[in-house]
């Protein structure tokens, strides 16, 4: 039963914001239309926003190819990302647009930041370049601003964009970026 009101109390808060901002949107009102208490929604989620984002990482964790270790193929990254939020819009955007902007925005740049290290970690691994840790940082915090740019520029104005050339774009960017960056770091 609780993984039950946990995968309800995700749904109907999709189902909402499909339907309304965000920040119209109440822990009473989903728990009615879930057919919860508050104390089971507490029991799950810390807030409103505690279910936003975790509604977000379990859709990005059923793709989780998009982050493995392995994929270096930072196109394939970006064009899944961007098709992803192209899929969610209505619902990314109204969290997006909410006064949530700035935890969203900081919740969603520590998750890329996270996966985009693991990428930093085997492309150094496999170039068999040791990177010392405040370097390696530094490659992870330029890559991860280079893709919350074009998450944040997609989630504002994506409808026009073609995802296949930005996907491209920023494949040929953050490869020479990081190759180029692994290969100074251990040079110098």
């Amino acid at each position: 039963m609780a993984r039950n009101a946990y995968d309800t109390i995700i749904a109907t808060t999709r189902k909402l914001l499909s339907e309304q901002a965000l920040d119209r949107l109440t822990v009473r009102l989903i728990c009615e239309r879930a057919g919860v208490n508050r104390q089971t929604f507490y029991y799950h989620f810390k807030s409103l926003k505690d279910v936003c984002w975790t509604m977000i990482k379990d859709d990005l964790g059923r793709e989780a190819w998009l982050f493995e270790p392995d994929n270096q193929d930072f196109s394939e990254v970006i064009r899944g990302l961007l098709n992803y939020i192209r899929r969610n819009r209505v619902v990314i955007g109204s969290i997006y647009d909410s006064s949530y902007q700035a935890d969203f925005r900081r919740s969603w740049y520590a998750y890329t930041e996270d996966r985009t290290g693991r990428v930093v970690d085997q492309v150094s691994r496999d170039m068999q370049l040791p990177v010392m840790r405040a370097e390696r940082d530094f490659l992870v915090h330029c890559m991860t601003a280079v893709i919350m740019d074009d998450i944040v520029r997609f989630i504002e104005d994506g409808a026009e964009w073609d995802i296949e050339e930005t996907a491209e774009y920023s494949r040929r960017v953050l490869n020479d970026f990081l190759a180029e960056g692994i290969r100074r770091l251990s040079a110098g």
